[in-house]
């Protein structure tokens, strides 16, 4: 017989099951019941029948009455329509305690190798406190890769053809604020170096120096020195920290030589040079995973490597390296993500490592930073952050109790930190290639004011010289001449000639007496990468000023007495009016850069390689000013060769005058020496009148040199 079926039923697409428990519609006797008439047409697809139905393959028909649907109804079941759906299985979720989910060595809902129609796939096994197992090596063959900020689900890629199966962990435990890392197999394309073949060299190297230095005390000095003032090194998670056995072979040559430099009395200084060409090429291809700490950390070794390596190459490296980290979401705050506490402090400090060989690579040699303004959100780190990179303590330690060169040198790493945003605000705001010409200056002015407020910080504060100290004033006082410099330029053109005002000379005397206050055996201890040209900058600006010295007579180094001074700022009847700005011995630019000359060449007898860039451009300008053989350069030539002083001696043995200062002898600088070419002299930001600047002066007071003079 035959079953009659709504037209919904041909709308659904699929069959109507077996006619043979339909109902019948024709040849019915008279006593059977009326046809049963169908409330609605049977259920889709995308509805839920019965589980009876389900089970048969068939599909519902619900009478109007209520009854049961009539496939249960002819075949006597319990019909199950109205019921809800029974409550599914959930799977056994294996839950692991924050210090088990380390995100450098992958969480236990890692991908799983990808299938092989040879050999089934495999399982990673997990030991029983879920950290992975030695059957296979995680680190090895799989990466993982952080979102910064993800709008919608579309921004959540699992990576290219070529990769394996992904997954994607919400790494943070902050809901509302989701953040995601996507860990992704990918097949090897080329075979790596082994790390053993980048150590090898270096440690014949170090057996053939004379004395020969121990490894095992290169590593604690780089320990106690370097990276006390500039953590680099991962934590050492091994009984024995600090140990050869905790870092990797290529990580280890870097770090013999760096040790080299700190060894005292610069013994081994010299050699350093010659081992870092043992390493060459290990910064691009060492053998660390690329998704490691580690090999972030043998990236940034190879960049802060003394003597420098070839500014192109370390600009590179760098690049590939703050793109790695932030690839692995260093530049986000990890505060709330489901990692060690010991690993969420060494995120933050490797970033900021990056962020000031960024801000200074980039402003020194004006190239853009890899770093996106505003991309990125990590905190200034923590004293308690910083000795957990350094010493390898826990955070909750009493720092009061602890006087060693890492707490010591803490809150320079952290100064230094904060004197590099400077630093990379001077190069985004200013020295870049959008900046409107009419803001720049304003804006190195309110540069310059925060740097006099760190200044003044830095000052008030108890002095404690720890790792770092020395570097970060050099830095400091530097940077400060360098935003002065760029000031000047600015007001008066680029390029040229000029005569500062009294408060420029006080910042550059201020420069050269910190660093001719140094004694040699500083010189062992830690000095950013970047101080060398800084210090070449500074000498530049130098040379500058000691080419405007000049008087009346024509001789830029004949003293003048007070009354003459006067004599000759008030008598313009023979002469065009001149206006002649009084300097002593301390501000005399000639005198500094003789100063600035005498301490380079002792930091340079005992291989201090950050004094090389200063000394070879003062020796290449010396050469050119005797070529031109002007007699009025002569003494500028000696300052530069660092014999004025030497000249002074004999005048005074053949009675001449005294340049000392002792007999109240000064010196003019020549506010006009330029006039007509167009360009006015310096007058200073006191008598600029710059609407909205708010310059703060710093006074010509001789400051006590922090505590060291």
């Amino acid at each position: 017989m035959s079953s009659t079926l709504p037209a919904a039923c041909a709308e659904s697409g699929t069959s109507a099951g077996s006619s043979s428990h339909s109902p019948p519609t024709s040849a019915v006797a008279a006593d059977d019941p009326p046809p049963i008439v169908l409330a609605r047409p049977f259920r889709s697809r995308k509805n839920r029948p019965c589980d009876g139905c389900r089970r048969a393959k068939t599909r519902c028909a619900i009478t109007q009455v209520g009854t049961p649907c009539v496939e249960c109804q002819h075949t006597r079941k319990k019909c199950t329509f109205d019921e809800l759906p029974r409550e599914r299985k959930k799977p056994t979720k294996r839950t692991s305690s924050p210090q088990d989910m380390d995100i450098d060595t992958l969480p236990q809902a890692a991908p799983t190798a990808p299938t092989s129609p040879t050999y089934p796939a495999k399982r990673a096994r997990t030991t029983e406190d879920g950290t992975p197992g030695t059957t296979i090596s995680l680190e090895d063959i799989l990466g993982y890769h952080a979102l910064t900020a993800v709008l919608t689900d579309d921004l959540l890629p699992i990576g290219a053809r070529t990769s394996g199966p992904g997954s994607i962990r919400q790494i943070s435990v902050d809901s509302s604020k989701p953040q995601y890392v996507i860990f992704g197999k990918r097949v090897v394309q080329r075979e790596r170096h082994r790390p053993e073949l980048f150590l090898q060299p270096v440690l014949t190297a170090l057996s053939l120096l004379r004395p020969a230095p121990n490894p095992r005390g290169l590593m604690e000095i780089y320990l106690t020195v370097s990276n006390a003032a500039f953590p680099v090194l991962p934590p050492s998670s091994a009984p024995s920290a600090g140990s050869a056995e905790c870092y990797p072979a290529p990580i280890l040559a870097k770090v013999y030589r760096a040790g080299l430099n700190h060894i005292p009395g610069g013994q081994q200084r010299a050699s350093a040079r010659s081992i870092g060409r043992l390493s060459e090429g290990s910064e691009m291809e060492n053998g660390l995973h690329r998704s490691s700490l580690a090999g972030l950390s043998d990236a940034l070794l190879w960049v802060s490597a003394r003597p420098a390596n070839d500014s192109e190459d370390a600009y590179l490296v760098l690049a590939k390296a703050i793109a790695q980290a932030q690839l692995m979401g260093l530049h986000m705050d990890p505060t709330t993500w489901d990692i060690p506490a010991s690993e969420k402090d060494f995120r933050r400090v490797l970033w900021w490592t990056l962020r000031v060989h960024d801000a200074w690579s980039s402003f020194l040699y004006s190239r853009p930073s890899h770093v996106q303004t505003s991309n990125h959100n990590v905190p200034l780190p923590t004293l308690a952050s910083i000795l957990t990179c350094t010493m390898h303590v826990s955070t909750s330690a009493p720092l009061q109790q602890q006087r060693t060169n890492a707490t010591r040198a803490a809150p320079w790493f952290q100064s230094l930190c904060r004197l590099s945003i400077l630093a990379s605000r001077l190069q985004t705001q200013i020295c870049t290639l959008m900046t409107p010409k009419e803001d720049r200056l304003d804006r190195v002015v309110e540069i310059e004011n925060e740097v006099e407020t760190l200044l003044k910080e830095v000052r008030t504060k108890q002095v404690d010289e720890g790792p770092g100290y020395l570097s970060f004033m050099t830095t400091l006082l530097g940077f400060r001449c360098m935003l002065r410099r760029i000031a000047i330029e600015l007001s008066i053109g680029l390029g040229a000639p000029f005569t500062p005002d009294p408060d420029t000379l006080e910042r550059y005397a201020q420069a050269v007496e910190w660093f001719v206050s140094i004694d040699g055996a500083a010189f062992d201890g830690f000095w950013l990468v970047h101080v060398g040209h800084i210090l070449s900058s500074v000498t530049s600006s130098l040379i500058r000023l000691s080419l405007a010295m000049t008087n009346s007579a024509g001789s830029p180094m004949a003293p003048v007495s007070p009354e003459d001074s006067q004599g000759v700022q008030t008598d313009a009847s023979n002469s065009p009016p001149h206006v002649y700005l009084n300097v002593d011995e301390r501000t005399n630019p000639v005198f500094l850069l003789c100063h600035m000359r005498c301490a380079l060449q002792k930091a340079k007898d005992m291989h201090w390689d950050l004094a090389e860039a200063a000394i070879a451009r003062a020796d290449n300008v010396a050469l050119c000013l005797e070529n031109i053989g002007e007699a009025e350069y002569g003494d500028v030539v000696l300052a530069l060769r660092g014999m004025l002083f030497m000249k002074q001696k004999q005048k005074r043995h053949n009675g001449g005058v005294d340049l000392t200062g002792r007999n109240g002898v000064r010196w003019n600088v020549d506010m006009n020496l330029f006039a007509g070419t167009g360009m006015d002299h310096w007058p200073g930001f006191e008598e600029m009148s710059l609407h909205g600047i708010g310059y703060q002066p710093t006074g010509l007071t001789p400051p006590e040199i922090y505590g060291r003079m």
